[in-house]
């Protein structure tokens, strides 16, 4: 049984997380300002992002590739389409053929209304920012001492400038898809809404693969409903891409998967094990891994990065599994940490995920001061863009650079800690 903390024994309230909020976007902000960004981010500050997104300026990160990708399906050709696009092609078209679903329904909307495809997107992704304030607001009501408005209002804000979150919206990156639906699932397991959950994650593994490994989690927790659920869900969308664009199509994933695990990327944004280790190798070749410049290619095959990353992916993985726990939503959330966190490639704005479990995580340690110390760091690491790190790029210090991968590591490992507490007057605990 899901275990629940009485709101009012936290020591948090909705002033001191409104005025921790406000520290971020005032302080936080203007130290992070300077120096200007040596790499090619594409943004130069923290408020930039959040002003375009309020503004629905937003580019084509994926829509650009997932288009291209749905107009050589739609050709008729039979070369397999990532073979075709990333080696031949040089697009990193890199999702699942189920991602082109929806997407291709919406390129239908754009073509019978006659309005502008970009757009309908930019609406869209905006529907899905006001779905996770949403979830959020309910997570935060349902565990922290605040009242419904103020939940609102807390997690408005949160989401509207929190980097990871913004700069998905702002490249125009499916990811903030990704984000509301998790957000969704997080709320979902705490109601104890178990095949729901499974449903939005089976629903997440369909755009990004690395949530199918959440059946095995299921499978390790013996949860068959959510189980059930989130296979289902994947094999519905799996039989509907094959249906459509052919089963060869879809079986070259597996080789852009086996592409994207041996190589990765270099470029500074992405946040993993594996990121860092190509960074640290590239300094002695720069011209092959490229850490500030963006490629349309991948670094070359170096055995340590790619067993380095497999090891500390198992590692992240197993420290979790082997975790003895109830079916609380701290395990559910330190699972997905580890997931993204264990992805060769886990793009800054993959870690917008992370506001949910911020929540989660709130509820969980609101008694512990220490505790909370650390929340505040891992937030302050991994919601900010921070580009002085950049200027350690030709340096052994370049490890800086994955704030967002070190910030997410101390969430983790607070989620995998468990202090013994004392139990009060049938008061619960998260677990």
């Amino acid at each position: 049984m899901n275990t629940i903390p009485i709101r009012n024994h936290l020591n948090i309230s909705g002033f001191r997380l409104a005025a921790f909020l406000v520290f971020n976007i005032t302080v936080i902000w203007l130290i992070s300002y300077w120096p200007p960004p040596l790499g090619e981010a594409g943004v130069t500050s923290n408020p930039e992002v959040a002003l375009d997104t309020l503004a629905m300026r937003a580019w084509e990160d994926s829509w650009w590739p997932m288009g291209e990708a749905l107009a050589y399906l739609r050709s008729g050709d039979v070369s397999p389409v990532y073979t075709e696009f990333l080696t031949n092609r040089g697009i990193k078209f890199q999702y699942p053929l189920t991602s082109l679903i929806p997407f291709s329904w919406l390129g239908a909307l754009a073509e019978v209304t006659g309005i502008d495809f970009m757009r309908i997107m930019a609406a869209v992704g905006w529907i899905w920012l006001a779905g996770m304030i949403i979830c959020c607001s309910a997570l935060m009501f349902r565990l922290i001492p605040v009242s419904p408005l103020t939940a609102i209002g807390l997690s408005a804000l949160a989401v509207l400038t929190y980097y990871p979150i913004t700069r998905g919206y702002k490249i125009g990156q499916i990811q903030i898809w990704i984000n509301a639906l998790f957000s969704g699932a997080v709320l979902s397991w705490l109601a104890s809404k178990k095949h729901l959950a499974g449903l939005l994650i089976g629903l997440c593994a369909s755009i990004k693969p690395q949530f199918a490994a959440f059946l095995l989690w299921g499978a390790v927790r013996r949860e068959w409903g959510f189980v059930a659920a989130c296979a289902t869900t994947g094999a519905i969308g799996l039989l509907a891409s094959v249906a459509i664009f052919g089963l060869a199509h879809n079986l070259d994933y597996f080789n852009a998967l086996s592409l994207l695990s041996e190589r990765g990327e270099g470029f500074f944004p992405n946040h993993s094990v594996n990121g860092i280790l190509n960074r640290f190798v590239g300094i002695a070749e720069p011209d092959l891994i490229n850490n500030l410049k963006w490629s349309n290619g991948f670094p070359p095959y170096r055995p340590l990065v790619y067993f380095g990353t497999m090891l500390t992916s198992f590692v992240l993985i197993i420290a979790v599994l082997a975790r003895r726990s109830s079916d609380g939503p701290v395990d559910f959330c330190a699972f997905a940490l580890a997931a993204t966190m264990a992805s060769p490639i886990a793009w800054e704005h993959h870690y917008g995920i992370l506001l949910p479990i911020y929540i989660v995580a709130v509820a969980r340690f609101g008694k512990n001061p220490a505790a909370l110390a650390i929340l505040a760091t891992s937030y302050i690491m991994t919601a900010n863009f921070w580009p002085a790190a950049d200027y350690l790029a030709a340096t052994h210090w370049n490890f800086v650079q994955a704030y967002v991968f070190w910030g997410a590591l101390l969430l983790y490992g607070l989620m995998l800690y468990r202090p013994v507490e004392p139990r009060t007057g049938g008061a619960c605990e998260i677990q």
